[in-house]
Parts: C-alpha cells; sequence; structure tokens
C-alpha cells in the first residue's frame, strides 16, 4: 500500500502591513486592504481571493514594488492550492519579470522557488537541491524570515524523497523555530508541524508524529488557509492509521475531503481519496478501496497530477490483488514499479517491493514472491553499501587531513633540530680555533656544546620514533591501521599454513569485520567531539577482551577489525560474545551524555569451506565478513553473523557466494549462525 506523504507547503512572503498603512498616500492603505480581505477569503473560497487579486493587480495601486511582489506571491500560493500548476508557473514567470525589472533579490527568489518544487513534485531531488543552494547564495535570508521559512521546509522535503529522514527532520524544526518571525506566524507553524509529522512517521516514531499533529491542532487560530486546513485533517488521519485508531481515521478523512470539494481544490481532493483508499486497503475493503483509488486517478489524470497518479494506481494494483484479480493488479504494480526504477526513487521502490511480496504471498505465489524479495535485499544491500562508502570517505578524508598536518608539524620540528645540530657544529669549529690560546677554556666549552648536540640527537631520534609510530597506528584509538595490518598479512602469506597457526594450535585463523551502530546518529546528535569518544571506548573495551596474541585495528570511520591467529572454531564464538557484551554491556561517557553503544560484526575462519588460501586469501575472508556483517545489520544489530561451511558440497564459486549470501546459505553451501550478547544494557528508569 502506497500512501502520498510528502506534504506541498508553499509560503507567502513577509510584508510589512503597519510600514504600508503608515506611507503617505491612499494606495498603500487600499493595498493593505485588499490584501487582508484576500487572506480573509483565502480560509473558504480561495477561488474569490483569486478573483479578487487579479482585479486588483491592474489598478495604478498595484504598481508599487512591494505591493506587486505580495499580490503575486498570494496568486501563486492560491494557484498551487487550487491545483493549477499552469496559473502558478505563470505567477513565477511575473514574479522573474518582476525582479529582473526592479533589481529585487527576493522577487527572483520567490520565483527560482517554483522550480524546486516542480523538482519535488516530479522526483528531482538532485535538481531541487542544487536550485535552493542558488537562491540561498543569491539571497540574504537573515532577511526575508518567510523565504527562509519556505526554503527550509523545500529542503526538508527533497531529503524525504532521498530517504535522509534525520535531515529531514532537522529542517522541518528550524522551520517550526522560524514560524514566530513569518507574515502569519500561526499558519506557518501549523505547516512546519505537518511536515514534522511526516519526516516522525518515516521515523517510525509513530507516537512522536501523533505528537506533532496534536501541537499543529493547537496551533489553528482559525486563520488557516482552506487547503493548511484539509491538509490539518487528512495529516491527522494519517498518524491515526499508524496508532490503528481506524475509526477516527476515516473521520478525519472525510473532514479533509469535505474541505477540499467545498473550496474547489481538486489536486488536493485526488490525494486525500488516494490517501483513505490506503486504509482501505489496510482493512481488506478492497472493492471500496478500488472505488476510491479509480475516483483518485480520475482527478489526478485531469490536473496532470502525476504523484497522485502513481499512489492511485499502485493502490489499485493491491486492491485488484486483494479481490483475486492477481494478474490484473500485477499490470498496475510492475507499471509503477517500473516508473521508479527509470526515476531511480529507490526508497519508493523498495516500498513497493516490499508489498507486492506480501501481497504474492498472501495468494500462494511463493516463488513470484521470493524472487520479488531477493531484488528487494539486493536494492538495500546496494544502499546501505553506498551510504557505508560515503561515510567512511569522509571520516577518511578527515583523517587523512589530520594526519598530514601532524606530518607537517613534526617536519618542522625536526628541520629546527637540525638547524640546532649545525649551529653546534658551527661553535664547536670556533672553539677548536681559539683552542691554541685557550685550550682549558675552550675544553670546557668543547664539553658543554657535545652535551647539548647529543640532546638535540636525542630529540631527533625520538621525533623519528614518533613518525613511525603514526605510519602504523591510528592517531585517534592507538591500534594498528590498516596500512599496519596489510603488511602483516602479507607477512603472514609468505609462511605456510602450520606456521601461520603456530604456536596456537591447529585451529584456524578467525577474522571478525565490526561496525558500529547508528554511529552517525551519535555524531549529528553529540558532535564529533562526543563520536570520538565513542570510538576511543570502543577501542578500548576490544583491546580489554582480546588475548594478547590477537590483534585490533581500526579498519576506517566507525568500522574495527579484530585478527585472532589460532582462533577459529568455538574460542572465535567465545570471542565475538566478549566483544558484545563488552562494548553493548555499558553506557559510554561522551562528555555530559552517557550513550548505549553496540556494534554488529560478521566471522569468518580460515581456512574457509576447505578451500586452500590461494582460493580464499584473508582479503576474501574480509570481504566474506563484511557480508555476514550486514546480515547482522539486517538482522537487527547488536549481534555477530558467523559464515560457516554448509552441509552441501560446495559447488558455488567464492565470488558467487560473497555476491548472494542468503542464497548460498539457502542453497546449503554455507550457513549463517547468529551470536548474540549475553545481555544488554538497560538506561535506569
Amino acid at each position: 500500500m502506497v500512501a502520498s506523504r510528502c506534504s506541498t507547503i508553499f509560503m507567502g512572503v513577509a510584508l510589512a502591513l503597519s510600514g504600508m498603512a503608515a506611507a503617505a498616500g491612499p494606495d498603500a492603505l487600499q493595498s493593505a486592504d485588499v490584501l487582508q480581505s484576500a487572506d480573509v477569503l483565502a480560509r473558504t473560497r480561495p477561488a474569490e481571493a483569486i478573483a479578487l487579486l487579479r482585479r486588483y493587480a491592474g489598478t495604478a495601486g498595484a504598481e508599487q514594488l512591494p505591493v506587486r511582489r505580495a499580490l503575486l506571491l498570494r496568486l501563486r500560493r492560491l494557484d498551487l492550492d487550487l491545483g493549477d500548476y499552469v496559473a502558478a508557473k505563470q505567477d513565477s514567470a511575473q514574479l522573474r519579470a518582476l525582479g529582473a525589472r526592479t533589481h529585487d533579490p527576493a522577487s527572483l527568489a520567490y520565483a527560482a522557488l517554483t522550480d524546486v518544487d516542480a523538482h519535488l513534485r516530479g522526483y528531482r531531488p538532485d535538481a531541487a537541491q542544487a536550485q535552493l543552494a542558488t537562491i540561498e547564495r543569491q539571497s540574504d535570508l537573515a532577511t526575508l524570515p518567510d523565504l527562509a521559512f519556505d526554503v527550509q521546509m523545500a529542503y526538508g522535503r527533497l531529503y524525504l524523497l532521498k530517504a535522509q529522514f534525520e535531515r529531514a527532520l532537522e529542517r522541518f524544526q528550524r522551520g517550526v523555530a522560524l514560524s514566530e518571525r513569518t507574515e502569519h506566524p500561526s499558519t506557518a507553524r501549523v505547516e512546519a508541524l505537518i511536515n514534522t509529522a511526516y519526516a516522525y512517521t518515516d521515523l517510525h516514531d509513530y507516537a512522536g508524529a501523533y505528537r506533532m499533529v496534536t501541537d499543529a491542532v493547537a496551533a489553528d487560530d482559525g486563520r488557516l488557509r482552506a487547503r493548511t486546513r484539509s491538509l490539518l485533517h487528512l495529516t491527522q488521519a494519517l498518524t491515526l492509521i499508524d496508532l490503528d485508531r481506524l475509526a477516527q481515521a476515516d473521520q478525519e478523512f472525510a473532514q479533509a475531503l469535505r474541505i477540499s470539494r467545498e473550496s474547489a481544490m481538486p489536486e488536493l481532493e485526488g490525494r486525500v481519496l488516494a490517501d483513505w483508499a490506503d486504509l482501505a486497503l489496510r482493512r481488506a475493503r478492497y472493492v471500496e478501496a478500488e472505488r476510491l483509488c479509480r475516483q483518485a486517478l480520475q482527478v489526478a489524470e485531469r490536473l496532470g497530477d502525476a504523484g497522485t497518479a502513481i499512489t492511485a494506481r499502485a493502490n489499485i494494483g493491491f486492491a485488484l490483488g486483494g479481490q483475486g484479480r492477481l494478474a490484473a493488479g500485477l499490470v498496475y504494480i510492475d507499471g509503477v514499479i517500473a516508473l521508479f526504477r527509470q526515476q531511480g526513487n529507490d526508497q519508493a521502490l523498495l516500498s513497493m517491493l516490499d508489498e507486492k511480496g506480501r501481497l504474492l504471498q498472501r495468494q500462494g505465489a511463493i516463488k513470484e514472491a521470493v524472487e520479488v524479495l531477493r531484488e528487494q535485499q539486493k536494492l538495500e544491500r546496494a544502499q546501505f553499501s553506498a551510504q557505508r562508502g560515503q561515510a567512511v570517505a569522509a571520516l577518511q578524508e578527515r583523517f587523512e587531513r589530520a594526519e598530514n598536518e601532524r606530518r607537517i608539524e613534526l617536519l618542522l620540528q625536526q628541520n629546527r633540530l637540525k638547524d640546532a645540530v649545525i649551529r653546534n657544529r658551527d661553535l664547536q669549529r670556533l672553539a677548536l680555533g681559539l683552542a691554541v690560546v685557550l685550550t682549558l677554556a675552550v675544553g670546557a666549552l668543547v664539553g658543554l656544546l657535545y652535551r647539548r648536540a647529543g640532546r638535540s640527537n636525542a630529540q631527533l631520534r625520538e621525533l623519528n620514533t614518533r613518525l613511525a609510530e603514526h605510519a602504523v597506528r591510528d592517531p585517534l584509538t592507538g591500534l594498528y591501521n590498516r596500512r599496519s595490518f596489510v603488511e602483516k598479512m602479507q607477512a603472514r602469506a609468505a609462511r605456510s599454513d602450520a606456521e601461520r597457526r603456530q604456536p596456537f594450535s591447529a585451529a584456524g585463523d578467525m577474522f571478525l569485520v565490526l561496525d558500529l551502530d547508528h554511529f552517525k546518529l551519535v555524531n549529528d546528535t553529540y558532535g564529533h567531539a562526543a563520536g570520538d569518544a565513542v570510538l576511543v571506548e570502543v577501542a578500548r573495551r576490544l583491546q580489554a577482551v582480546v588475548r594478547d596474541t590477537d590483534t585490533v585495528l581500526r579498519w576506517g570511520g566507525e568500522e574495527f577489525v579484530v585478527h585472532s591467529a589460532g582462533g577459529g572454531g568455538a574460542r572465535g564464538e567465545a570471542l565475538a560474545r566478549r566483544i558484545l557484551d563488552a562494548v553493548g554491556g555499558a553506557p559510554i561517557a561522551a562528555g555530559t551524555a552517557h550513550l548505549c553503544v553496540t556494534v554488529s560484526a560478521g566471522m569468518v575462519e580460515l581456512p574457509f569451506a576447505g578451500l586452500s588460501e590461494a582460493e580464499c586469501d584473508w582479503q576474501r575472508a574480509l570481504q566474506l565478513a563484511d557480508g555476514a556483517l550486514y546480515q547482522a545489520k539486517a538482522g537487527g544489530r547488536n549481534r555477530c553473523c558467523h559464515l560457516r561451511e554448509g552441509g552441501a558440497l560446495l559447488t558455488m564459486g567464492i565470488v558467487d557466494i560473497e555476491r548472494d549470501l542468503p542464497g548460498a546459505a539457502a542453497a546449503g553451501q554455507v550457513a549463517l549462525s547468529t551470536i548474540l550478547p549475553s545481555a544488554q544494557w538497560v538506561a535506569p528508569a
């Protein structure tokens, strides 16, 4: 069931009515009256408000820049409320012409916001982000609170499309704070809270979403535009669905539909119908859901509203499937899936694949459901790898920059010491030249100079030692770094199998890849200093639970690797459990916060599945362990997935196993066992 939950909110421009009323001419007073009257009409009869503004736009009193800009902004906002995108585009064209003629950056910025909205409605978040960056560069947002508010709302919507829900939430919360400075504070606050509720919903914090809607209802002072009032009821309905209060949700949908129809807002009417159909699907009322969806599709196609049309088509497919008409339903569902693939809208595609898989399972099409599940898992893994790669690259860049700064400082110290040695040598030559005359005095002086030179040389040797240490150690945690581990593994590869594991035991070597759970949230919430404190403490706890012969290293970012020579079999599983207990067993102090931090891990033993290390070496083992780590993340985090050989004869290549671990496990080629911590830390009541 696909419900369109990204609100389309448009704000007006800040207009100092009090300043206009104080102007000398009567036109300014009349302008303020017209704008105020249009705002009143917009609460119930937006079409009449548009007619009033268009009549006044042709008068002499509407020629002044602030008045003309305010008129065009209200017209654009109301045209969008009615779903008339052609008229809204014409309003924006007039705004752009006004800004170019009068050299007014505010008018140009507001015109550009219409382009931003078009990109967002067309699922083009990157293009919208580029346009918003241009608006920020060319506008003084500090002096234009209404424009600043619109920019925050647009950023929030594009981050929702990118599934970056924490960043969307941050932008919407900024909008709530900005709302008090806008021309219509209560309206702006309600719209920002509605958007914040959508962000909480996408984060699966349904109670938080309902709190935001409740706050929005409390902020309604009776002066909301018709669209905003309808959206408020619609958002209430959607949050009530998530709380399983379905009867109340029905009532809110009915209110939202009534307002949209009475105020002649067909675009919003289609959206309400599509979302109401989603509720009918949830209640297994498939005939009712199909009827609502077809009404929504008819409205959306008439208006050219692509977003609502997509939602309606998807839900028609699920409604037909629920009625047992699976083939007819899949025509609609697969059409929407193909569109999301073409757009690159991975988050919506994942949601559609999930619902399609559930439908196929309910209808008994198990084989087709498994194929959908595999595609969904592949897409989720690609998303996870891409996000982790971006985070690791950013952290690696930060580390390398800091490392280069340290190296430069050490080289400067080295050069200063060398200069001191040269000066000492010059003094020695001078002392020898005077030795003929002042033998005893110079002898004492030479001894002093030699001692100084000795101290300088000792300092130089110490600096050289520190440089060597930095080459193999991570400067933050003190653990060995990736470079040192690669050198160790290359030396290990040169030895025989027996030499590699002696004097430990006949057991194989164990490789564990560890990743901190939700570490980005720690940095975003508490700052990078807190994140560094967490990394240092996790490193300390890891070193405390491994053997002296084991190697713990920081692989990059929040990722660690543990190599236990001769630590295979039961020893490796015991080690994994000790690591889970040590990291997640007690909170970590990070400044004033005490954070409950856990890790997910993947574990592989060499030799693997009877293969020689020529076929599966340490690098391949780390890749396999990384795949097992992904399974631990997907399985709920705070656990270790141990990848072992399966019961069946190994027929798959190691590359194929690495590419599709779940498939290899299902075929019996490998086995995945889960190791859980002994206990989890629970915050005190």
